[in-house]
Parts: C-alpha cells; structure tokens; sequence
C-alpha cells in the first residue's frame, strides 16, 4: 500500500492535508419494526463518538497544530430517522423525518474547549412526504409518486467546510415520478 504524504507545507508553501493518523469511531445505531401487513414504522439512530485520536494539522508558516482528541469535521454524533408508511396493493404513503446533530466544519473544536459558531453547523431536522399509486394497464405496470421534501420549508445549513463555505439545504421542493415496468 502506497503511503502519501501529510503535514508540511506542499511545493506553493501551502499547508498539505491528508488522512489523520488514528481515529475513533464508536458509537450505536438502532433499528425499526413492521407494525402491521400494511403499516410500517421505521426508527433508526446513530449515537456515536468521534475523535480524532493522532491527528497534526500546519498552519500557513508550517507550524504544527495538534488535533489530537478533537471532534472530526462533518461528523455529527446524532443522527435520527422516523418514518411511517402505509402500502396496500395500489397505493402508498410515506412521511419521514431526519434530524442531524451539530457538527463542526473544521478540525479545531475539542469537546472541552470554547465552540464558536464559525465553525459550527446547527442541528436541524426535516420532514418530507410522499404518495403514489400503482396501475396495472395493457399488460404493463404503471407506478406514479410525488415527493415533497422539506415539507415545512425550513432554513438550515446542511454542512459547511472551514470558517467561510456553508452550504444551505434546499427550500421546499416537489418532484414526481412516474415508472412503467413491460
């Protein structure tokens, strides 16, 4: 296995980046249940841990930064999912609901030091909705669905790298399907 380098300053003098040395990844994820034959409740949650265990980073002048026990960048450490969906025969319904903890878009918050909102994206939670029928016709099956995500229309940043690159989640939005099967 080819090893590459990280730390320093790259040929621009630029700071490289690369892999941490070791990370901790700990955590738990839990499953859902078929209430009945036509309703379905889907639960899952990821609880979990993660740290950079030996990680340096370089400033502009190739001073070294120690990032070792702090949290990964753009790796939330709650994540939940609900969802309930009916099925019969030609038609079906789903509403689900995600909710993503804080994360941090850079390497530089420590679980015990200051958290500063440049560095921090919110924890938000959306709700998205969806029907559709299913038709038999010449032989052919017919599936039609439409989907509203972000039903509620909320305002939440999704992610963000370093001080200044947040990227927004989408407003409301619509999107329908149609799928035939010969």
């Amino acid at each position: 296995m080819k090893s590459f380098p990280r730390g320093g300053l790259d040929v621009f003098g630029q700071p490289r980046v690369g892999n941490a040395g070791k990370t901790l990844h700990i955590g738990i994820e839990l499953g859902g249940l078929q209430v009945t034959v036509n309703l379905q409740l889907n639960l899952n949650g990821n609880f979990s841990r993660n740290r950079y265990i030996e990680f340096n980073e370089y400033d502009g002048n190739g001073t070294v930064i120690s990032r070792n026990d702090n949290y990964i960048a753009n790796a939330p450490e709650v994540i939940l999912n609900a969802g309930l969906t009916y099925l019969s025969e030609n038609f079906f319904a789903v509403v689900n609901a995600n909710h993503t903890g804080v994360q941090y878009t850079d390497n530089s918050t420590h679980p015990k030091g200051q958290k500063t909102s440049e560095v921090t994206v919110d924890p938000f939670t959306v709700v998205n909705f969806g029907v559709g029928i299913n038709y038999k016709l010449s032989g052919a099956r017919l599936k039609l669905s439409v989907e509203v995500n972000n039903l509620f229309d909320n305002k939440y940043l999704m992610n963000g790298f370093g001080w200044d690159n947040f990227f927004p989640s989408a407003g409301r939005n619509l999107m329908t399907t149609l799928k035939v099967e010969f």
